[in-house]
C-alpha cells in the first residue's frame, strides 16, 4: 500500500508517518511504553477508514503484519530526522536568519 504525502511530496508507506510523528514528537519512555498501542489505535483507525471507502472488501488491504514490518522498517527514518530537528532546533542560535538558509 502507498499513500501520497505532500508533506515531503512522495509516495510512501503510511508507516513513515507514523514513524515521523512518533519519533519527532514523543519521548523514549513514552514510546516505550505506549508504542503497541498508539501502532495498535493508528493501523485499526487507518483499517477502518480504508474500508470505509471501499478497500479490501475481501481482504483487508493493509494487513497488521505487513503494517508491523513497514513500520520496524521506517523506525531508523523516524530516528535520523529525530535527531536532525534536535539538532537545528536546539543546538544553534540562528538568530534572525533562520535555519533555512542551509
Amino acid at each position: 500500500m502507498k499513500a501520497i504525502d505532500f508533506q515531503m511530496c512522495r509516495v510512501a508507506r503510511p508507516t513513515i508517518d507514523v514513524a515521523y510523528l512518533l519519533w519527532t514528537s514523543t519521548t523514549p519512555d513514552l514510546r516505550r511504553e505506549h508504542e503497541g498501542e498508539l501502532l495498535d489505535r493508528y493501523h485499526s483507525t487507518l483499517a477502518g477508514r480504508l474500508e470505509a471507502l471501499g478497500a479490501g472488501e475481501e481482504e483487508l488491504p493493509y494487513p497488521r503484519e505487513q503494517f508491523d514490518k513497514d513500520y520496524r522498517d521506517c523506525c531508523l527514518f523516524g530516528y535520523q530526522i529525530s535527531q536532525m530537528h534536535t539538532m537545528v532546533s536546539s543546538r544553534y542560535n540562528w538568530g534572525s536568519r533562520g535555519w533555512w538558509w542551509l
